[in-house]
C-alpha cells in the first residue's frame, strides 16, 4: 500500500499543474492586494465615527445632568458621576484630535502609542462612571464593549496599531482576505479542476487500463490516488500561506505581524486570537473540506470516460449542494457536509465540540471512497468527439488551391478536435451561474434594506407625530443630525410637522405600492426625498428653496430627479439604491475617488437579464472570458509548439507561411469574438431564467465633459460644480450594451492580433501569453499619466465602462476619449499588425531565422 502512495504521489508531484496551481494563487493573492492598496483607507474615518457616537450618548446624559443641576444640587453620587462624564468628554476630545491630525496610518508607532492610550483612558473613565452606577452609553454597551477593551489593551501589549481591516495593505492582513477566497467554494473548486480527476486523466492518456493489468486490487488505486491528494492539499496551503505574506511584504511598508488580534464572537463571548491561530484554523477546515470534495470527484472518476465530464460533473454537485445549502435553511446543519464550506466556526468563539464536524466530513468522504470503490466502472462523457474529423468544410479537399478561408475552417476543425472550448465553456458555465448567484444574493440584499429603511423612517416618523412626544423631544432635536431635526433647529416646527405628515403619507403610499408591485408611489416618493435632501422643500404652508450652486450635490440631485421622472415616465421596474440619490464623480477628492466609485457600483445592483451584462462590464468580468478564450484560441504559431508539433506537418504542404498566418489569424479572431459574444448570451440567459430580461429602455448615466458642456449646440443638463461646466444625459440600457460590446470586440481583435504577431517571434505559447499580459499592463499603468493625449493610447479603452460612461473624458475633460476614436485605434492598429506580420513572413531572412530551428527538427 505504502509503495502504492509513493507512486502515486510522484506522479502528481512530476505534473506540470502545480505551476499552474502556483500561478493562480499569486494572481489570487496579487488582485487583492491591488484592491487594497487602489482603496482609500478608512481607519481614521471609523475611528472618528466611533468617537461621535460616543460623545453623542455621554451628551444626552450631559443634558440630564444640567437638568438636574438647574434645579437642585448634586448630590455626592451625582457629583462624582458628572465628574466622570467630564472626564471621559475629556479624554475623548484628546483620543478624536490625535487621530484627527492624522492623515493615514503612520508608521511611527510612538504616535499610535499615543492614541491607543487616550482609547485606554476613555475606558477606564468609562468602567469607573459605570460602576458608580451611571448609565451605560446608548451604542457602547455588552460584548462590543468588552471586544473594544479587550483588543485595545492586546494592541498595546503587542507594540502594534490599529489596521483598515476592510482593505488591508499588510501582509499578515492581506493574507487574512485571499485565504478567506482561497479557503473558500472558490479554493476547492480551484483544486478540483486540477486534481480531480486523476482517474479520469489516466483513461485519456490510455494509462488507466495498464495500471489495471497490474496484481494490485481496484480499491489499493482509488485509496492511494485519494490520500496522495493529501500532499497536493498540504501543497496548496503552504503555497497560499508564502505566497500571501511575500507578495504584499514585497510592495509593503509594514513588518509581519502574525500576532495582530482576530475577534472571535459568538452571542455573549468573545475571545481574541492571533492572527497565525486563525490562520491555522482556517487551514485546519479547510483541509477537511477539501477532502470531502475529492472523495465527491472518486464517483465521476470511476463512472466517466473524460477528465472534462469528471471535473463538470464534480463541480455541478459541489455548487449544487453549496448554493441549495445556502437557500434551504433546514439544510444549514452540522449533519450537512455541504455546510461546512461557509466556514461558519472561524468567526465563532473556539469550543470543544468544534471537533465534531471535521469527525461529520471524514465519516461522509469515508461513504462515498467506499461507494467509488464499489460502483461498476462506466465510459460516460457529456461530449463525445470522433477520432476522425473532415479538415475540410464537407470534406472537399481535392482542391489544388487552397484558399485562406480553408485555412482558416482548417484551424477551426483543429481548434474543435482538441476540445479545449469545449471544456472552457463548461467551466465558464459554472462561473455564469456562480456570478449570478452572487449579483442575485447582493441585489435581493440592497432590495431588503432600500424597504426597511423606508419602514423604519415611516415608523420614526409616526413616533415624532405622537403629541407626547413633540415637546419631550423638541430639545434633543435641536442637537440631532437627520433630517427630521433639520427644520426645528430652524425654529420651523410648525413646519417640519406639517413635512413629515406630507412625507409619512408618501412613505404609505410607496410601500403600499411596492407590495402591490405599482412603482408610481415609489417612484413619487424618491423625488419627494431627493428635493427634501436638496433642501426644495413645498407644503402646504410653507416653501424653502435652498439654491446650491456650486455645491456637487447639486449634480447628484438634478441626475437623480430626471432618472426618476425618466423611470416614472416609463414606467420601468427599479433597481434599489441605499439612498435615493446616485453619487457622482464629483463629490470625492482624487484620493477618494476610486473608493467613491466601488460604492456607487456596488450599490447599484440588479441580477436580470441585461443589466448583468451592464454588470459584468462594470465590475471588468468581460476579462475573464477574453483571457481565456485568448489563451485557448490566440496562441498563433505558437500553439502548433509543443509535445504535439503540427507546425512540422503543415510546413510539408503545399501552403505558404503567409497564407498560414493569416487563416491562424482569421479562425483564432472569429472564435475568440464569437464565444465571448456567446459566453454573454449564456449569462444573459441564465439571469433571465433566474430573474427576468429587464427593460432595454432603463436610463444610464452619461457624463459630458466640459469641453462639450461649454458648446453652444450642448443638448443634456448643465450643472454648475466647483467652479467648473458639468454636464450629463441619460441613454438606454440596450445602447450602452451595444456600444460596451462594440468596443469589447475591438479589443478582443486588438489583442488576438498581438499573440499572432508575438507568436512568429516566440516559440512558447506560455511565453506569447506572458508577453501579452505585461505588455496590456504595463500600457494601461503608463497611460494612468496621460491626460490630453490619453486617446491615442489604445489601452486606454481597456476600462470599457469608464470609456463608455464618459467618466475618462470628463476626468480628464478630454472628450476625444470616446467609443468611436477607440474602435477606430483599436480596429487600425489590429490592421497594421497584421500588415507587419504579414510584411514579416514575406522577408526571407527573417523568415529563416525564425524557423531555423523546425526545418533542424524535421531533418532530423
Amino acid at each position: 500500500m505504502g509503495g502504492t502512495i509513493k507512486f502515486e504521489v510522484k506522479k502528481l508531484m512530476k505534473r506540470k499543474k502545480l505551476v499552474w496551481l502556483l500561478i493562480v494563487i499569486t494572481a489570487v493573492t496579487a488582485g487583492v492586494y491591488y484592491q487594497n492598496i487602489s482603496q482609500f483607507s478608512k481607519v481614521k474615518h471609523q475611528i472618528l465615527a466611533e468617537i461621535g457616537t460616543y460623545s453623542r450618548s455621554i451628551g444626552i446624559q450631559q443634558e440630564e445632568f444640567a437638568h438636574i443641576r438647574n434645579n437642585r444640587e448634586f448630590t455626592e453620587k451625582e457629583a462624582e458621576l458628572y465628574q466622570h462624564s467630564q472626564d471621559m468628554l475629556r479624554t475623548l476630545f484628546q483620543w478624536r484630535r490625535l487621530v484627527a491630525g492624522k492623515w493615514r496610518i503612520a508608521w511611527d508607532h510612538r504616535e499610535w502609542d499615543d492614541i491607543l492610550a487616550s482609547e485606554a483612558e476613555f475606558y477606564e473613565e468609562l468602567e469607573a462612571y459605570e460602576k458608580l452606577g451611571g448609565a451605560p452609553l446608548e451604542y457602547f454597551q455588552g460584548v462590543d464593549k468588552e471586544i473594544a477593551i479587550s483588543k485595545n489593551a492586546w494592541l498595546r501589549e503587542n507594540d502594534m496599531f490599529y489596521e483598515d481591516e476592510i482593505y488591508p495593505d499588510s501582509p499578515h492582513l492581506n493574507l487574512i482576505q485571499s485565504s478567506s477566497f482561497l479557503f473558500g467554494i472558490a479554493g476547492v473548486l480551484i483544486l478540483v479542476l486540477f486534481f480531480g480527476a486523476g482517474v479520469s486523466d489516466e483513461k485519456d492518456e490510455g494509462t488507466w487500463g495498464t495500471l489495471k493489468t497490474q496484481p494490485i486490487p481496484i480499491w489499493k488505486i482509488i485509496v492511494s490516488k485519494y490520500i496522495s491528494l493529501s500532499v497536493i492539499i498540504i501543497i496548496f496551503l503552504v503555497m497560499v500561506m508564502v505566497v500571501g505574506i511575500i507578495l504584499p511584504a514585497i510592495f509593503s511598508d509594514y513588518s509581519i505581524k502574525l500576532n495582530y488580534p482576530q475577534v472571535l464572537k459568538s452571542d455573549d463571548s468573545f475571545i481574541i486570537i492571533p492572527t497565525s491561530m486563525y490562520l491555522l484554523r482556517a487551514s485546519f477546515f479547510f483541509s477537511f473540506v477539501s477532502f470531502f470534495a475529492f472523495s465527491i470527484a472518486m464517483i465521476p472518476n470511476k463512472l466517466c470516460k473524460n477528465a472534462f465530464t469528471t471535473i463538470i460533473l464534480t463541480s455541478l454537485i459541489l455548487l449544487t449542494g453549496y448554493f441549495l445549502t445556502d437557500w434551504i435553511s433546514p439544510l444549514q446543519h452540522a449533519i450537512n457536509p455541504f455546510y461546512h464550506f461557509y466556514y461558519n466556526l472561524l468567526a465563532h468563539t473556539p469550543k470543544l465540540t468544534d471537533l465534531v464536524f471535521p469527525i461529520i466530513l471524514v465519516v461522509w468522504s469515508s461513504l462515498l471512497i467506499l461507494l467509488a470503490i464499489y460502483l461498476p466502472e462506466k465510459q460516460l462523457s457529456f461530449l463525445y468527439t470522433s477520432n476522425i474529423k473532415k479538415p475540410f468544410i464537407k470534406g472537399q479537399t481535392s482542391s489544388i488551391q487552397l484558399k485562406k478561408w480553408n485555412i482558416a475552417v482548417f484551424q477551426w476543425r483543429k481548434i474543435v478536435r482538441k476540445g479545449l472550448l469545449l471544456k472552457a465553456f463548461g467551466l465558464l458555465i459554472l462561473v455564469v451561474l456562480f456570478i449570478y448567484s452572487t449579483i442575485s444574493k447582493q441585489a435581493g440584499e440592497v432590495e431588503l434594506t432600500y424597504i426597511n429603511m423606508l419602514e423604519e423612517k415611516k415608523d420614526i416618523i409616526q413616533l415624532e407625530k405622537i403629541p407626547e412626544a413633540k415637546e419631550s423631544k423638541k430639545i434633543s432635536l435641536e442637537n440631532a443630525y437627520d433630517e427630521v431635526s433639520y427644520y426645528a433647529a430652524k425654529n420651523e416646527w410648525n413646519v417640519g410637522i406639517e413635512y413629515l405628515n406630507l412625507k409619512h403619507e408618501k412613505l404609505e403610499s410607496a410601500v403600499e405600492g411596492y407590495n402591490q408591485g405599482n412603482w408610481v408611489p415609489l417612484y413619487e416618493y424618491q423625488l419627494f426625498d431627493i428635493k427634501s435632501s436638496a433642501g426644495k422643500i413645498e407644503t402646504g404652508r410653507a416653501k424653502a428653496i435652498v439654491e446650491q450652486r456650486g455645491n456637487p450635490a447639486q449634480f447628484s440631485t438634478k441626475v437623480g430627479l430626471e432618472e426618476t421622472n425618466l423611470l416614472l415616465k416609463k414606467d420601468i421596474n427599479p433597481i434599489f439604491l441605499p439612498q435615493n440619490q446616485i453619487p457622482n464623480i464629483f463629490e470625492h477628492s482624487s484620493k477618494e475617488r476610486s473608493q467613491f466609485l466601488k460604492e456607487n457600483h456596488i450599490q447599484m445592483v440588479d441580477s436580470n437579464g441585461l443589466f448583468i451584462l451592464y454588470h459584468y462590464f462594470e465590475r471588468y468580468i468581460f476579462f475573464l472570458p477574453l483571457v481565456i478564450f485568448i489563451f485557448i484560441l490566440g496562441g498563433g504559431f505558437a500553439s502548433e509548439k509543443g509535445k504535439k508539433s503540427t507546425f512540422a506537418l503543415l510546413k510539408t504542404q503545399p501552403l505558404s507561411e503567409k497564407n498560414l498566418f493569416l487563416g491562424e489569424l482569421i479562425s483564432s479572431k472569429i472564435a475568440i469574438v464569437s464565444s465571448c459574444i456567446l459566453f454573454f448570451l449564456i449569462a444573459m440567459v441564465v439571469s433571465t431564467v433566474g430573474d427576468r430580461f429587464g427593460d432595454w429602455n432603463y436610463p444610464i448615466l452619461r457624463y459630458d465633459p466640459e469641453a462639450i458642456v461649454c458648446a453652444d449646440d450642448y443638448a443634456g443638463t448643465e450643472v454648475f460644480v466647483s467652479n467648473w461646466n458639468r454636464g450629463f444625459h441619460f441613454v438606454s440600457l440596450a445602447r450602452h450594451l451595444a456600444e460596451s460590446l462594440g468596443l469589447f470586440i475591438a479589443l478582443a481583435l486588438f489583442f488576438t492580433a498581438i499573440t499572432n504577431v508575438l507568436a512568429l517571434f516566440i516559440k512558447h505559447k506560455v511565453g506569447v501569453m506572458t508577453l501579452t499580459t505585461i505588455i496590456g499592463v504595463l500600457g494601461y499603468q503608463f497611460t494612468q499619466f496621460l491626460r490630453q493625449t490619453a486617446h491615442i493610447s489604445p489601452f486606454t479603452y481597456l476600462n470599457i465602462h469608464k470609456v463608455v460612461s464618459g467618466e475618462y473624458a470628463t476626468l480628464l475633460n478630454n472628450p476625444k476619449v470616446n467609443l468611436i476614436n477607440g474602435i477606430i485605434l483599436l480596429l487600425g492598429l489590429t490592421v497594421l499588425l497584421i500588415l507587419v506580420g504579414y510584411i514579416i513572413l514575406t522577408k526571407p531572412h527573417i523568415r529563416i531565422r525564425r524557423f531555423k530551428s523546425v526545418d533542424l527538427e524535421r531533418t532530423d
